[in-house]
């Protein structure tokens, strides 16, 4: 257990070095949901209803972030393929 954690907090510190703190702290909140909430692949047990409502919100938290990261931009432009 001791080398996940060891990965987890050295790629944290990474993360926090190269992109700085804001991109830091939605790392730690996207960790803190999935390992937190009891993700089940049956939402119809009473632990899966959580699952239900985790996994489309950081769906759309992650769209709605790179959204924002390309400034609203078509984020492949098309001049920029190569064709053989």
């Amino acid at each position: 257990m001791v080398p996940l954690a060891l990965l987890l907090y050295v790629s944290y510190v990474v993360l926090l070095l190269r992109f700085g703190v804001l991109s830091a702290i939605a790392g730690a909140f996207t960790a803190d949901i999935l390992i937190g909430m009891p993700l089940l692949p049956d939402p119809g047990r009473w632990t899966g209803s959580a699952t239900v409502v985790v996994v489309p919100l950081l769906i759309l938290l992650a769209a709605r972030a790179f959204r924002s990261a390309v400034g609203g931009m078509a984020p492949f432009p098309a001049g920029t393929r190569t064709h053989p």
